[in-house]
């Protein structure tokens, strides 16, 4: 069905952004010097209106409303995610400055702070203390 939407979810990008992929430890090691400068934006979504999502699961939680059934709004979301993805792992290893989290939610469009940000990280020198120099690897025996 994810996939007659559009939206696989088994072509590689789990395994290509694992800090321990192929991808990732030769990205660091193909540019010695410099390393690619990076920044992480994280989404760490506190609640959601559960009509609002995008999609199939909007309209499925506002059928559920139109029958009573219990679909809080604001919805609290437990733990520190996009809803799809822990921050710790969206993070990659990154921490601030390097780090930005925002009230975003994983299959939404970008917010505007998102956006802004994204903006600011492309003005940036990439010497300043908002970039990380090269990707951090986690290597697991």
């Amino acid at each position: 069905k994810m996939r007659s939407e559009g939206m696989p979810v088994d072509d590689g990008a789990v395994e290509d952004l694992m800090t321990s992929s192929t991808k990732i430890v030769y990205m660091n090691g193909v540019f010695t010097e410099p390393k690619p400068q990076c920044h992480a934006i994280a989404g760490d979504i506190q609640s959601v209106d559960l009509t609002s999502m995008p999609g199939y699961l909007g309209k499925f939680y506002s059928i559920f409303q139109r029958f009573g059934a219990y679909t809080t709004v604001p919805f609290p979301v437990p733990g520190e995610s996009d809803m799809v993805v822990s921050v710790e792992s969206q993070a990659g290893g990154m921490v601030p400055p390097v780090l930005n989290v925002f009230n975003h939610i994983h299959t939404a469009a970008t917010t505007q702070d998102v956006a802004d940000k994204t903006v600011d990280l492309l003005n940036a020198d990439l010497n300043s203390s908002l970039f990380n120099n090269g990707f951090p690897i986690h290597l697991y025996p």
